[in-house]
């Protein structure tokens, strides 16, 4: 329950062993209510007034709606995706896989419904979710859709810093407006690229090469790879990755006599360190 429990005395219950019938009968008369939130837990809240309806002033035909106080929701708690009241995509490994040698979010966005990218090229690019998006020279102003890598929000009025999408568990695609959980800047919504966790027991790592090829352009190709490192077995963990790639190009530059100048490279790398100090990350 949020804040201290009511100084109520409720009557004593005996020989029941269904807990909502147990719940129901120690909260009667109460003003609360016990919400089941999984199969052992239970949220206890007030139970929301009913809504009165004043006489219509003069000018208002429509009446005023008088209601108890305002609550905003947000939660973090994990919950069953049809329970939730919002629009939300999971991007996940096996679709990941199927974007090899096309892996940043503007090719996600594009295997989504209700996402879109401007498609300005690497580092320029706005996206929109519903098409709610603010203009690819908005300045100073803040973007309306969020991008968050794991919990840290990246970028405030810059575009798609065009993330190489390496050692990636999922990206999280949430529609519509989110400032409740996640503050200003969410207005369109918040697109969350979350990392893979450190393994505490198991000692893995991987490399991929890629090359690409332009007709009547040059050629690039990638190199990524990951290490996932157990350094005390089931406690601590050390999972780093890293890549490099050069995007070819396809546009001379005659003035110059400069050939395919709009080639692009991009290097980036993570690390994340991982202690159980409980034991209780160790898998059974």
């Amino acid at each position: 329950m949020a804040g201290g429990l009511p100084d109520l005395v409720v009557k004593r219950v005996d020989h029941l062993t269904d807990v909502a019938e147990a719940v129901r009968r120690m909260l009667a008369g109460s003003r609360l209510r016990a919400v089941q939130v999984d199969a052992t837990t239970w949220r206890i809240e007030a139970i929301p007034a009913k809504r009165l309806r004043e006489p219509a002033r003069r000018g208002d035909a429509a009446g005023t709606l008088i209601t108890g106080d305002i609550v905003v929701i947000a939660s973090k708690r994990d919950e069953r995706l049809s329970d939730l009241p919002a629009s939300i995509s999971f991007v996940g490994g096996p679709t990941l896989g199927r974007l090899a040698g096309r892996r940043g979010l503007t090719d996600v966005m594009a295997t989504t419904d209700g996402a879109f990218s401007t498609n300005l090229g690497p580092g320029r690019d706005r996206i929109f979710l519903r098409g709610v998006a603010d203009s690819a020279f908005n300045g100073t102003s803040q973007s309306l859709v969020s991008l968050y890598l794991d919990d840290a929000r990246i970028g405030y009025s810059s575009p798609d810093p065009d993330l190489r999408l390496v050692d990636v568990d999922r990206i999280e695609i949430l529609r519509g407006p989110q400032g409740t959980l996640y503050g200003t800047g969410a207005l369109g919504g918040v697109v969350r690229v979350v990392t893979a966790a450190p393994d505490l027991d198991r000692l893995a790592g991987g490399v991929a090469v890629e090359g690409t090829g332009i007709n009547n352009g040059a050629v690039g190709g990638a190199v990524e790879g990951m290490l996932n490192l157990p350094i005390v077995i089931g406690t601590v963990a050390l999972r780093a990755s890293g890549w490099i790639e050069t995007m070819p190009g396809w546009i001379d530059d005659t003035g110059r006599d400069r050939r395919n100048v709009n080639r692009t490279r991009r290097v980036g790398g993570r690390a994340a360190l991982r202690w159980s100090i409980g034991g209780g990350g160790r898998r059974p």
